[in-house]
C-alpha cells in the first residue's frame, strides 16, 4: 500500500531544506570557492524554477472557468479594475497616470498623463486573454495618447471605425512628440473627445491654426478640453474670426488661454479662462449655441457688445474674477448685454489673487461690491420674486457670492412642510473691509431692504452694529459662531440720534428693530463648554443680556421695536444638563426657548439653513 503524502510539494520541501541547511553552513565557512560555486548553482536553479513558474500560470489560467466566459463578457471583467478610482500611488495603471521625468537639474518632476494602462497588463496573464484584449479596438480607442510615441500603434489597434477619445499632456520635462507630430495623423472624422495640456508657445500656436481646417473637421466631436499655460504667438490670431468652423456635436468646451471661433448650436457646457481674443468676439458666437445651460467665466475681461445675447436656457453663470476696460462696473456692463433667463442661478468671486505669474491679483471696491449685488437682486426681479435670505460665511478662501443652488433633500421632511418659503439673495464668503466699506455706503440699506433673514456662519470679522444698521428689516437672525460675544452685545445696544434742532431732545433706537426670532447654533459657539462650563459664561450673559435689554426697550411707551419672541437653540445638550438656571431666565425674557439636537457633517449645513427658515416661517 503506498504510504500516504502530507502534500503535494514533498519532494520540493526535501530541496527546499537542502538549500537552507547547505546555504546555512557555507554562511558559517571561509571557504570562498565554495560559497560562490553554490551561489552560482542557486541562482541558475531559480531561472529555471522562474520558467516553470511563470509556464504554470499561463495553463493554469488558460484553463480557468473565467477563460471560457463569452469575449464581449470577458472584456467587461477585464476592464473593471481599469474604472475604480484610485490614488496614483494605490493603483498601478489608474485612469490619470505619473510619469516621472529627470530633469536637468537632477530633480525629478512628475507629468500627469490622461488614460488607463491597466487593461494592458491584464494580456500577460495567458495567450487568450492578450489574444482578446489585443482585438478590444474600442479599448485601444478609449486611450488614444496615453503613451503619446505608441499613438499610431494605438491607432491601429483602434480599428477603422471606433470613435476615439484624445489625452495629451505635453511638457518639456518629459521628452516625447510635440503637438505637430501627434495631431497630423489624428482621423479626426472619428475623434468624440479631446483633451490637450500644452505649456509651449509653438505647440499652442499649432493648435490655433490647425484644430479644424477646410479639409479636416471633427463632425462627431463632443467634448473639447484644452489647457494652455501659455498665449499663442500674436500672427495665429490675425484673420480668425473670419471663418467659423461648425462643431455639429460638440456639448462641452472648456477651454484655458485658447479660443478658436467656432459654430456650435448643441452646446450645453462652457468654460472660458483668460481667452486670447476680445470677449465681445466670442460671446457673438454664443449667439448660436441657443442650448447653453452652464457658463463658467474666469479672468475674463468684457466691454460692450453691439446687441445684447440671449441665452434663454442659461441655468447657472459662474464669474471669477472678471473685468472691464471701461469706467462702469464689469456687474452692470454684463447685465446690460446678457439676456438672462429669470431661473439662472448666479456664483461670483469678486476678486482675488491669480496662480499666473503674468496674472496680477485683481483688486475691487466696496463699489465692485455693491454693483455685484445689484446684479444679483436684479436676476430675482425678472422672477417676480424678492430675495429675502442673506448668508455671510467666513470660513471660505476668496470673496464669494453664490445663490442657493444645492438639490433639495426629497427625503428630508423639513422640505415638505407648506410654510417652507424663502429666497436667498445670495451666500457672501470670506467677508473682508471691503464689504464693510459697502455696508456703511447710503446706499446700503436700500440694497438690502427686501433681506428679511440674516444667517451668519464663522465669523466673519466686521462691526457687527455696521452690519445690523445696514439690515434694517431683518425679522430671523442665525448665528453660528466661534466667537458670538460681540454680536449679542451688538443686539443690545441703545443708539441716541439726535436732531441738528437746538435743544431738541435725542431719540433712541435698537439695532435690528424688526427683529423676533433668533437661532444660535452650539456647534461653534459653545463648543469650549463640553470640556468648562464657566468657559461659556461671558457668552450666556451677553446673549441674556441683550435679551434683556430688547425687551424693555419694547416696552416703553411708543416704542416701535419688536421684542424677540423665539429663541431657538440647537445642540446644547450641555445646557439641558447643567443650565437649567439659566435656562429659566431666558424664558422670562423670551416667551419661546427650544433646544434642538441634530446631527450634522461637516461643510454641510445648508440642512441646518434650511431648518432655521422652516422655524422662522412656522413661528411668524
Amino acid at each position: 500500500m503506498n504510504q500516504p503524502r502530507n502534500g503535494p510539494s514533498n519532494p520540493f520541501l526535501s530541496l527546499l531544506g537542502d538549500v537552507r541547511s547547505t546555504s546555512d553552513r557555507l554562511l558559517q565557512s571561509d571557504d570562498l570557492a565554495a560559497r560562490a560555486n553554490y551561489s552560482r548553482r542557486l541562482a541558475s536553479g531559480a531561472i529555471y524554477f522562474r520558467t516553470l513558474s511563470l509556464e504554470m500560470a499561463t495553463r493554469a489560467n488558460a484553463l480557468a472557468p473565467i477563460s471560457r466566459l463569452p469575449r464581449e463578457i470577458l472584456i467587461m471583467i477585464i476592464t473593471i479594475p481599469c474604472t475604480i478610482l484610485a490614488r496614483i500611488d494605490d493603483q498601478p495603471h489608474p485612469a490619470w497616470r505619473a510619469r516621472g521625468a529627470d530633469s536637468v537639474d537632477g530633480t525629478v518632476r512628475w507629468v500627469i498623463q490622461k488614460g488607463s494602462l491597466g487593461w494592458v497588463r491584464m494580456t500577460h496573464v495567458c495567450r487568450a486573454w492578450r489574444a482578446t484584449l489585443l482585438d478590444a479596438r474600442h479599448l485601444w480607442a478609449q486611450n488614444i495618447g496615453v503613451l503619446p510615441k505608441a499613438l499610431l500603434t494605438f491607432l491601429e489597434r483602434a480599428g477603422p471605425a471606433a470613435p476615439l477619445s484624445i489625452g495629451f499632456r505635453l511638457s518639456p520635462q518629459v521628452c516625447g512628440p510635440s503637438c505637430e507630430a501627434l495631431y497630423a495623423p489624428l482621423p479626426l472624422d472619428r475623434v468624440r473627445q479631446m483633451s490637450w495640456s500644452l505649456t509651449e508657445t509653438a505647440d499652442s500656436t499649432y493648435l490655433h491654426r490647425n484644430i479644424v481646417t477646410l479639409e479636416r473637421g471633427l463632425p462627431i466631436l463632443e467634448t473639447l478640453d484644452i489647457d494652455c499655460d501659455v498665449n499663442p504667438e500674436p500672427r495665429a490670431l490675425e484673420g480668425m474670426h473670419h471663418n467659423h468652423f461648425l462643431l455639429p456635436n460638440l456639448r462641452s468646451f472648456n477651454v484655458d488661454r485658447f479660443y478658436v471661433p467656432f459654430t456650435m448650436p448643441n452646446l450645453t457646457e462652457l468654460f472660458l479662462h483668460r481667452p486670447p481674443i476680445p470677449m465681445p468676439d466670442i460671446l457673438d458666437d454664443l449667439r448660436a449655441s441657443t442650448s447653453l445651460n452652464c457658463a463658467r467665466f474666469e479672468r475674463c475681461r468684457f466691454a460692450p457688445m453691439k446687441s445684447p445675447l440671449a441665452l434663454p436656457n442659461l441655468k447657472f453663470l459662474f464669474l471669477d474674477c472678471c473685468d472691464t476696460p471701461e469706467n462702469q462696473s464689469v456687474y452692470d456692463l454684463f447685465e446690460t448685454f446678457m439676456a438672462l433667463p429669470a431661473s439662472t442661478k448666479l456664483e461670483i468671486i469678486v476678486g482675488g489673487p491669480s496662480d499666473d505669474s503674468d496674472d496680477p491679483h485683481l483688486t475691487y471696491t466696496e463699489h465692485d461690491m455693491l454693483a455685484v449685488l445689484r446684479f444679483c437682486i436684479r436676476s430675482h426681479a425678472r422672477s417676480g420674486t424678492a430675495p429675502n435670505i442673506l448668508t455671510l460665511d467666513g470660513n471660505s478662501g476668496d470673496v464669494r457670492l453664490s445663490q442657493y443652488k444645492k438639490q433639495i433633500d426629497v427625503h428630508d421632511p423639513v422640505w415638505h412642510a407648506p410654510w417652507m418659503v424663502g429666497t436667498m439673495l445670495a451666500q457672501i464668503s470670506d467677508i473682508d473691509g471691503k464689504f464693510e466699506d459697502m455696508l456703511k455706503m447710503p446706499a446700503a440699506p436700500l440694497v438690502f431692504h427686501f433681506i428679511t433673514v440674516l444667517s451668519v456662519f464663522v465669523d466673519a470679522y466686521m462691526s457687527w452694529e455696521v452690519l445690523y444698521e445696514a439690515l434694517p428689516n431683518v425679522r430671523a437672525l442665525r448665528l453660528d459662531l466661534y466667537s458670538a460675544e460681540d454680536a449679542f452685545d451688538a443686539l443690545g445696544r441703545i443708539l441716541s440720534t439726535t436732531t441738528e434742532d437746538a435743544g431738541a431732545a435725542s431719540t433712541q433706537r435698537i439695532l435690528l428693530p424688526r427683529l423676533t426670532f433668533v437661532w444660535v447654533d452650539g456647534d461653534h459657539t459653545w463648543g469650549d463648554w463640553r470640556s468648562d462650563w464657566d468657559k461659556g459664561s461671558p457668552v450666556r450673559e451677553s446673549l441674556l443680556r441683550a435679551l434683556k435689554t430688547r425687551a424693555e426697550f419694547s416696552a416703553q411707551a411708543g416704542s416701535s421695536a419688536q421684542c424677540v419672541q423665539t429663541l431657538c437653540m440647537q445642540n446644547f445638550k450641555e445646557i439641558r444638563a447643567k443650565g437649567a438656571m439659566w435656562l429659566h431666565e431666558l424664558r422670562t425674557v423670551v416667551p419661546v426657548v427650544e433646544c434642538i439636537d441634530t446631527v450634522r457633517s461637516i461643510g454641510y449645513w445648508c440642512w441646518d439653513l434650511a431648518c432655521f427658515i422652516w422655524f422662522c416661517d412656522h413661528c411668524q
